[in-house]
């Protein structure tokens, strides 16, 4: 048999190329979607034997089975730099598929409804702030647009970055070069890097009364706060103190399967619908911050939406499932904690 391509593989092609979707039928040529065109791709014509193998290692047992008695299953895959709703088929014994998927850079930053406040407290207030997620959580592109809206209000920003594609073409440098820079008190630094040397000079800055934005990987803030426990190399009462002193704000983000949309009939893209969790500066998050006990963040969090604006990931996820912009299944897959999201829309009455 030849050598046959992944999905994701075929996919992460046809997005490469602009396209928004993918579709692997019988007896047709693997086709994507540009310009809300269908136009076939330079990939081989798949027996029926070689697209059950390409399709089949993406459905678990369960999945195979509902294929099986309904003809059709819906999920997204995560791959690389690939979120994609996929639609499985099964007509006459036969295996196809459609993918289709969002480029994160086309999101606005009205898409993430990041609070007035926010944006305000970036363009005043000196300190520390940290942007954490999981890979594909849309870290590097809301950091993007941040940048871009304050230096639409005037505000110096200055970025160390770790990949080049995501780096503006002014005032952009590799992130280890931040290790020999003294950052004017003036600019807003942001560090977008995965480097525990270039982290710690971050903290540094920020210690030292510079406005700092970090962005690093972490499923958590706990989580992300221990992490740069270890990486700040200092004294634990020390680091604590200093993280209290000049926290500003932190954003836990994610990009989430949303709702398909289509144009004439044809799928143009599953929907990355973003949201995210929020701690801001309030004397009772400094204080935990202070004592160490950062677990008890997020239930500062859940608590200080009416006065301060924070929220926790759950909120903002029952908050889309209320306004209808992810389907249920994708909220309950997403939460950090479901039987809390359970308890949170049985008591809206979700």
């Amino acid at each position: 048999m030849k050598d046959i391509p992944s999905l994701a593989a075929l996919a992460l092609e046809a997005k490469n190329k602009g396209a928004r979707a993918l579709r692997v039928f019988p007896g047709e040529a693997t086709q994507y979607l540009v310009n809300n065109s269908w136009k076939p791709i330079q990939a081989p014509l798949f027996s029926a034997v070689e697209r059950q193998s390409l399709l089949l290692p993406l459905l678990n047992h369960e999945e195979r089975q509902t294929l099986e008695e309904s003809g059709v299953v819906e999920k997204f895959i995560r791959h690389t730099s690939l979120l994609a709703r996929v639609m499985f088929v099964l007509r006459n014994e036969e295996w196809g598929a459609q993918l289709s998927w969002q480029n994160e850079k086309e999101l606005r930053l009205a898409d993430w409804s990041v609070p007035p406040f926010l944006i305000e407290k970036l363009q005043r207030q000196n300190g520390f702030n940290l942007i954490f997620g999981p890979p594909l959580s849309g870290k590097s592109s809301l950091r993007r647009l941040l940048m871009d809206k304050l230096t639409e209000m005037k505000r110096d920003c200055v970025l160390y970055c770790d990949q080049p594609e995501f780096s503006r073409d002014d005032f952009s440098f590799p992130a280890a070069s931040l290790l020999g820079t003294n950052l004017p008190l003036h600019s807003l630094l942001f560090v977008d890097s995965d480097q525990e040397e270039v982290q710690r000079k971050a903290l540094q800055l920020a210690f030292e009364g510079n406005s700092v934005v970090l962005a690093m990987r972490s499923r958590s803030l706990p989580t992300a706060l221990f992490r740069l426990l270890k990486v700040a190399q200092t004294d634990d009462e020390i680091f604590w103190a200093s993280i209290s002193e000049s926290f500003v704000s932190a954003l836990g983000v994610r990009l989430v399967p949303g709702l398909e949309s289509s144009v004439g009939g044809a799928a143009t893209g599953a929907r990355l619908q973003p949201t995210f969790e929020l701690l801001v500066d309030t004397p009772e998050a400094k204080d935990c911050l202070r004592q160490g006990t950062v677990f008890r963040l997020v239930e500062i969090m859940s608590k200080g939406g009416d006065t301060s604006g924070m929220r926790t990931l759950n909120q903002a996820l029952l908050q889309l499932l209320i306004k209808r912009r992810i389907e249920l299944r994708v909220g309950f897959d997403e939460s950090p904690k479901p039987q809390e999201l359970d308890h949170l829309l049985r008591d809206v009455g979700v």
